[in-house]
């Protein structure tokens, strides 16, 4: 998970590439660990097959049949 460092750091690095392309970075970050604690809290709360069912969800959207 990024830490607040982690992203003042990307922020940094950024600067010189003009800052919409370095608060763009940093949103897209900043989402992904939304996302990523969004995920842990819904699986902490899910019994083990429900969360085999969210899984076969996933899996079923990210690579649906050809």
């Amino acid at each position: 998970m990024l830490s607040a460092d982690n992203t003042r750091a990307a922020a940094a690095q950024d600067e010189g590439q003009g800052t919409g392309h370095g608060q763009s970075r940093l949103l897209v970050r900043q989402l992904g660990t939304s996302a990523e604690e969004q995920a842990h809290a819904l699986a902490a709360g899910l019994m083990s097959d429900e969360l085999s069912q969210l899984f076969g969800e996933l899996r079923a959207y990210v690579s649906p049949a050809c």
